[in-house]
């Protein structure tokens, strides 16, 4: 499977890394892991790494992928989520998600170009700091 993810045991930290086609299936299959997964709890922030995926998610997919994220959200409270995306195209639907995902389920999304930016993004609210 291209796609998994990790629980991080020392932080409130979920890491997804996408790896070769993403497939819609498999993106679903995820979300909804991290959904029923129990450590997954409030509290916890996303890093969604797609630097080593060959294709993007299409604008179509974005609203279906931000109502699995309501979900989740449902169950954990609001979270942060950073997608690593270098490609400019991946880096525009990231941008694209950043405005729609506040508004779909209260989730504070943002785009980065290198895991470093994105993992930084996501201490600062381990720390209490603000966005």
């Amino acid at each position: 499977m291209p796609v998994h993810y990790e629980v991080d045991p020392l932080r409130p930290l979920v890491r997804i890394e996408y790896i070769g086609p993403m497939i819609l299936d498999e993106i679903f299959w995820v979300v909804d892991r991290l959904i029923t997964d129990p450590r997954v709890r409030p509290g916890v922030n996303l890093l969604s790494d797609h630097s080593q995926a060959t294709t993007s998610v299409t604008p179509q997919l974005v609203h279906t992928i931000l109502s699995r994220f309501e979900q989740l959200a449902d169950r954990i409270g609001s979270f942060r989520c950073a997608l690593v995306s270098p490609r400019d195209a991946q880096f525009a639907i990231g941008n694209f998600m950043s405005v729609r995902a506040p508004l779909h389920a209260g989730v504070q999304l943002r785009p980065f170009r290198t895991r470093e930016e994105a993992e930084a993004w996501l201490a600062q609210d381990e720390h209490g700091v603000g966005t």
